[in-house]
C-alpha cells in the first residue's frame, strides 16, 4: 500500500500549487524556481500551418504524420507545458488517449497533449521507426511556437514503440526534455553506446511477465541508467504484492524511478500474448485493468509537474 505521505502528495500535486511541489514533488525540499503550467500570460498564439491556434482537441495533419492534439482554453492567454504521448505498434493517437487518458488528465493540468500517428507499413500496421524521429521533433518545434509552450516543460512518454522512442530522444533531445516516461520499451543503445547530453528525470515502467519487449531488458536498461550518472539507492517508494516502484539518484540529484509491475492483459498480437505489456489502470485492449494500484495516465502527470527543466 501507498504511504500516507505519498498519496497525500499525489492529492495535492493534482490541486496544482507551487508550495506542493515544492515540499512534495521528487522528495526534495526547497521552493521550484519554475511557474505551474497555465499560469504565465503569454502574446495571443499564432495560427500555423499545419493548424489553428484554438482550443479543443482535434486531429492534425503535420510534418508528414497525422496527430491528434488537444489544447486546453488556458493555453491561449498562458504559456502552457506540452506532454507527446507516443503509441505502440499498430496503434495511432488516438487509442494511445484510451488508455493514458491524457487528454483530460494533462490537459485540466495546464498542458497541450501531441499524440502523434505512426505512418502504415506494408502490412498494414502503423509502427515506428527512427526515421520518424524528425518528423515527431517537427511537430513540437510547430506547437511550441505556435502556442509559446514553456521551454521548461515539454516531455515524453510512450509505450512499446513509443518507448523505444522516448528513450531515443532522452538520449538524442535531451536538450528538448524536460523529464519523460517510458514503459513497455527498453533503451536500446541509450545508456548503453550513447550518453545523454544533459541529465533528465525519468520515470520508467516495465510488466515483469512482458510477453513482447521482455523484462531483462528492462533490468539491463535500470542498470545502465544508474550506472551511467552515478546513482545512489535505492529508495523505496511504493508497492505492494503486484508492484515495486524505487528511485534512485544522482550526485546532481537528478531522479530515475523505476516500476516493475506483476499485472497482465489478455491481449494476443498475432500468436503473442502481450501479458505483461500494458497500461496498468486501463480497461482498454492492452490495458492491465482498472483496479490495479495506481493508473499511468495519473503518475504520469503527477511525475511532470514536479520534474520540469531545472527541477
Amino acid at each position: 500500500m501507498a504511504s500516507t505521505t505519498t498519496n497525500l502528495c499525489r492529492i495535492l500535486i493534482a490541486l496544482g500549487t507551487a508550495t506542493t511541489l515544492a515540499a512534495c514533488g521528487d522528495g526534495t525540499t526547497g521552493p521550484s524556481s519554475v511557474a505551474l503550467p497555465g499560469t504565465l500570460p503569454i502574446e495571443a498564439p499564432v495560427d500555423d500551418d499545419c493548424f489553428e491556434a484554438v482550443a479543443g482537441s482535434r486531429t492534425i495533419e503535420c510534418e508528414g504524420l497525422s496527430a491528434e492534439l488537444s489544447v486546453p482554453e488556458r493555453c491561449l492567454e498562458n504559456a502552457c507545458g506540452l506532454i507527446v504521448d507516443v503509441h505502440g505498434f499498430g496503434m495511432n493517437g488516438f487509442t494511445q488517449n484510451l488508455h493514458t487518458q491524457l487528454d483530460p488528465l494533462a490537459t485540466d493540468q495546464g498542458f497541450i497533449v501531441l499524440q502523434p500517428s505512426a505512418p502504415r507499413g506494408d502490412g498494414g500496421f502503423s509502427s515506428w521507426s527512427a526515421e520518424n524521429d524528425a518528423q515527431v521533433v517537427g511537430m513540437i518545434e510547430r506547437i511550441r511556437r505556435s502556442f509559446h509552450v514553456m521551454d521548461e516543460r515539454i516531455h515524453m512518454t510512450g509505450y512499446s514503440q513509443g518507448g523505444f522512442m522516448t528513450w531515443r530522444f532522452t538520449c538524442d533531445r535531451s536538450e528538448l526534455l524536460a523529464s519523460v516516461a517510458p514503459i513497455g520499451g527498453s533503451s536500446g543503445d541509450c545508456f548503453d553506446s550513447k550518453t545523454p547530453a544533459r541529465e533528465v528525470p525519468i520515470l520508467y515502467a516495465h510488466g515483469v511477465t512482458d510477453g513482447l519487449v521482455p523484462f531483462e531488458g528492462a533490468l539491463a536498461t535500470a542498470h545502465n541508467v544508474v550506472r551511467t550518472w552515478n546513482m545512489k539507492g535505492p529508495d523505496v517508494i511504493d508497492g505492494d504484492e503486484d508492484y515495486r516502484w524505487v528511485r534512485y539518484r544522482s550526485p546532481a540529484g537528478t531522479p530515475f524511478e523505476f516500476v516493475d509491475f506483476d499485472w497482465e492483459t489478455p491481449f494476443v498480437l498475432g500468436t503473442s500474448p502481450l501479458r505483461g505489456h500494458c497500461f496498468p489502470g486501463s480497461d482498454q485492449f492492452v490495458g492491465c485493468g482498472p483496479d490495479t494500484s495506481f493508473k499511468w495516465g495519473e503518475e504520469i502527470v503527477r511525475f511532470f509537474l514536479a520534474h520540469p527543466k531545472g527541477r
